[in-house]
């Protein structure tokens, strides 16, 4: 077997990005992607590669630890111009960026909002390995540019039912972030004896810290967003307005390139012409009363 390239090179960059909390804690929402569907708000190797494509993470509704879903991360092998490349299951919070033609062909950077300092990040997982292959997760929060905290576990006993996992989060400076990524992986490399390894994600949580309650993740949705992706137009739905609602849309730099508010309104039903935008992704923002809420938008 024959290796073109090292694909996956799992590590995190940080990019500056305005605050807000990420969404989706359970995988409970799922939306397509280029093939197959991937959880709101995460990103991952389910990819349109130059003449291929790669499905590796998966809705898995079989047995899930808590809710209707948790995700399903495989490592696969995929033919690239008649070469076989191992490409491991992944999701992350950030944003997957393919370019075969880069010494580095496959980067993963940005994350999302967040603006806690918890002490642990904990869920639950099962994981069957092939021969002697090692799962990874991946945490870290930024401040601008600067990584406060980095922290990673390697699991490589096979856990047939679910299994609780902890990290005790340490922060190198004492400021708070903006922004957090997380990466969970079936595989720590691309050996082709890997092929077939199978890591389950479900019901992720951070505790302690500034925290004064063990936080989900991810905030109920506020709001819908369709299509997603979308090319022409996206609707926008608030159905539980609070009087005044103010629509935000973000790049991934935190420039405003589109805003609307709604006074005296009990429900948001908006349609905005996406047509001019550049593709890549964005964030939409709802602020409804006091409170507010965000969700990864792909405009294509």
């Amino acid at each position: 077997m024959k290796k073109l390239f090292t694909l996956i090179i799992v590590s995190f960059v940080a990019t500056s990005m305005f605050a807000q909390q990420p969404l989706n804690p359970s995988f409970e929402t799922w939306a397509a992607a280029a093939t197959g569907e991937l959880p709101d708000s995460w990103d991952g190797t389910n990819l349109d590669l130059s003449l291929a494509t790669s499905e590796c993470v998966f809705k898995d509704d079989t047995d899930p630890q808590e809710g209707t879903y948790s995700a399903r991360l495989v490592t696969d092998i995929v033919n690239i111009l008649g070469n076989d490349v191992v490409v491991p299951g992944i999701i992350t919070l950030g944003t997957i960026t393919v370019d075969l033609s880069a010494p580095t062909p496959l980067v993963i950077s940005g994350g999302m909002p967040y603006t806690e300092r918890p002490d642990q990040f904990t869920g639950w997982y099962k994981y069957s390995p092939m021969n002697s292959d090692t799962a990874v997760i991946g945490i870290a929060f930024y401040n601008g540019t600067d990584t406060i905290c980095e922290d990673s576990l390697l699991i490589t006993d096979t856990k047939t039912t679910w299994t609780q996992f902890t990290i005790n989060l340490n922060y190198t400076e004492s400021i708070t972030p903006d922004t957090i990524n997380i990466i969970f992986s079936s595989s720590h490399s691309q050996n082709e004896d890997f092929d077939g390894s199978v890591f389950s994600i479900d019901n992720l949580e951070f505790v302690g810290g500034t925290l004064s309650v063990p936080q989900n993740l991810f905030n109920n949705k506020a709001f819908s967003i369709s299509p997603n992706p979308a090319n022409t137009f996206v609707n926008i739905n608030v159905p539980n307005a609070n009087n005044n609602v103010k629509i935000v849309l973000h790049n991934t730099v935190g420039q405003v390139v589109y805003s609307n508010t709604f006074n005296n309104v009990n429900e948001v039903k908006e349609r905005i012409d996406i047509s001019e935008y550049n593709s890549g992704i964005y964030f939409v923002e709802i602020i409804n009363g006091n409170k507010s809420s965000i969700e990864k938008l792909i405009i294509k």
